[in-house]
């Protein structure tokens, strides 16, 4: 019973390992000198050699101008999507010099899900309206209205 409960122990542990390196053999680790702040100010606080170090990290995060790198052939996207997409991306490309950056962006990500919408709205509303059922066809939207109250006189 306990071999059974050990092996159980076991393999949970490996799991949880497993979920901390993210299947890797080695397990994250911070690349900072002084990760935690509590560690920066406790104590006698940074040394003058802990000091630079994190200096030289900090400017370290700074990208250069042509980072980050986009490399088109690292782009695998579905063709049916990229196909779908070309539109919107001409579009956009023309535009981008007349609006900012993040204005761009957010456009380029909301605009066309808007006019799906739209498109399907619109749709909808048209074979709603045009395609009701009546007893001459057997398809259509069954949708009954009540007839309008009419008073005599």
């Amino acid at each position: 019973m306990a071999d059974h409960f050990e092996k159980v122990w076991e393999r949970q542990q490996r799991l949880l390992r497993h979920n901390e390196t993210r299947g890797s053999k080695f397990p994250p680790f911070s690349i900072e000198p002084v990760a935690h702040e509590r560690q920066r100010l406790a104590g006698k606080g940074m040394t003058a050699e802990t000091r630079a170090l994190r200096k030289q990290w900090v400017q370290d995060q700074i990208l250069s101008p042509n980072e980050p790198r986009v490399v088109p052939e690292l782009d695998a996207r579905n063709p049916i999507r990229r196909a779908g997409s070309a539109p919107w991306n001409f579009i956009f490309k023309l535009a981008q010099p007349f609006m900012s950056d993040k204005a761009a962006m957010y456009s380029r990500f909301y605009v066309p899900k808007a006019v799906s919408i739209v498109a399907v709205l619109w749709f909808g509303a048209y074979w709603l309206k045009y395609n009701q059922n009546d007893w001459t066809k057997g398809y259509g939207w069954h949708s009954y209205t009540s007839k309008p109250t009419v008073f005599s006189g």
